[in-house]
Order: structure tokens, then sequence, then C-alpha cells
């Protein structure tokens, strides 16, 4: 979304001709019809709720040694990608087969809590959330 303000009949805009005043009100209305053409009925309130419910299950899955619960919440493609340690792995398959790896059981799964979410609704059907996730585990926190 964008802002768009213009002070008519002040400064520059007070020495302009009658005629170029004229198209500046005509395009007014046409500006805002467009604009309002561009805007929708989104249930921002939904989303974010949807979203927030998302999180949730997927900390109580991975809370419970449910890596394949955890994992449920990501589309089943290749498209999928998981970035950590470094290292951007693609597809969800070669994802999760190496969080299975790196997470065998519910002791190095550990506690996970997501803390500070973000969510920016881009539309009604994307939204980009930006948060900090918390591993607590017996021996460490990493």
């Amino acid at each position: 979304m964008f802002a768009h303000s213009a002070a008519l009949g002040r400064g520059r805009f007070a020495q302009k001709s009658t005629a170029m005043k004229s198209r500046l009100v005509t395009a007014a209305p046409l500006f805002f019809v467009l604009f309002c053409a561009s805007c929708s009925t989104i249930d921002e309130s939904a989303i974010r709720q949807e979203i927030t419910e998302t999180l949730t299950k997927q900390a109580d899955a991975w809370n419970n040694a449910d890596l394949d619960g955890y994992m449920r919440v990501y589309e089943e493609s290749d498209s999928v990608r998981f970035a950590s340690g470094g290292t951007v792995t693609f597809g969800w398959k070669t994802v999760r087969d190496r969080m299975k790896r790196a997470y065998p059981d519910a002791e190095t799964m550990g506690t996970l809590v997501y803390t500070d979410i973000d969510i920016k609704i881009l539309n009604d059907e994307a939204a980009l959330v930006f948060g900090k996730w918390i591993l607590r585990r017996s021996t460490d926190t990493p």
C-alpha cells in the first residue's frame, strides 16, 4: 500500500494555470477509484489467527517429538526451502529426512517456543511471518 497526497493551492501548485488545476481535480477521482479498486476486504484478523494457530500446532507437534506433525504445515513439494546453520535445504522430503537425522528423539528435539512473531498480510493468500524460535534441551539452548 502507499499513500498519496498533494497540497493544491499552496506554494508552486498555486502558480499553476487553471487548466492544470482542472486536470489535477479530474485525475483525483480516477486515482481514488483505481486505488480503491485494488483494495479488497481481507479479514486480516482471521488470517493472523490462522497463522498463529498453525505455529502453535507446529510447536506442539515438535514438543511431542512428532516431526511428521511439525512438517505437516509445509507443502510437500520440491519448492520448500529450509535454511539452518548456514545451509539451505530444498524439497520437503529432503528437509524432513535431514531433520530426522538431526533430531532422532525427544531429547534432541527439546522444547520449541516461537517468540516475537510479526505477521504482515500481503493479500488473502499470502503473508510474511517473521519471528524467533527458542529450542530448550536438557543439555543446551542452541
